[in-house]
């Protein structure tokens, strides 16, 4: 939702052009003017959430990020991790040693 949501704005739409999804744009602004918050969560398929995000296990997130933002991004922002810390305050260590791992 959080990339459907930003998708949405005019300025983003040239992201979708680079990545072969061309349009995305204006059919995220239809179905949000129509208040169709989940078909705008559906046209957000997993490739191309791809496109934005990392997955992975604990143990190997860290090399995951370092090797797909390597030389292209100086920091990376866990936008949900507060909420994760919230949901289960025992998960801040794996957070912790994921930042570490990050930057060694």
């Amino acid at each position: 939702m959080q990339v459907a949501f930003y998708g949405s704005t005019p300025n983003y739409s040239f992201i979708f052009d680079q990545i072969d999804r061309p349009g995305t744009t204006e059919r995220l602004r239809t179905l949000q003017r129509q208040g169709d918050l989940a078909g705008m969560a559906r046209l957000i398929d997993d490739e191309l959430l791809s496109n934005f995000t990392v997955e992975g296990s604990w143990s190997g997130i860290a090399d995951a990020i370092a090797t797909r933002y390597g030389g292209v991004a100086t920091r990376v922002v866990n936008y949900f991790g507060a909420f994760a810390w919230a949901d289960d305050p025992a998960s801040l260590r794996r957070w912790r040693d994921l930042t570490r791992a990050l930057r060694s």
